[in-house]
């Protein structure tokens, strides 16, 4: 079964990757950010797929100018757990555990 990336690159285009140009691959990044909504690290991890295949396996230059649209990044991380509940399950704890746990929380919060 094809992943939605794979189906969405062979819909794309039906040439070899060698006669693509760059409007074809910029094309393509923007598809992924505008049409199927694909977060900004997936964008990259498609970007840096595409550099690899033509530096590395096609020996080919791909000199892209970035006129795609690029995907947007979240402008902060969402919460999952807020800072009452994580002393409410701190105050449950104790010894080890609650070392543990307090090491591992405060590395996250500062870090």
């Amino acid at each position: 079964m094809l992943s939605k990336t794979q189906k969405t690159s062979r819909s794309a285009s039906r040439c070899h990757p060698a006669e693509m140009g760059i409007a074809e691959i910029e094309a393509f990044l923007t598809h992924l950010a505008k049409d199927e909504h694909v977060s900004a690290s997936t964008q990259n991890q498609a970007l840096s797929a595409l550099i690899f295949l033509y530096r590395d396996v096609l020996d080919l230059p791909l000199n892209l100018t970035f006129q795609s649209v690029q995907a947007r990044r979240p402008k902060h991380l969402p919460t999952l757990v807020s800072k009452t509940e994580v002393e409410r399950v701190l105050r449950q704890m104790s010894g080890e555990t609650l070392l543990m746990t307090q090491l591992m929380a405060a590395a996250d919060v500062c870090g």
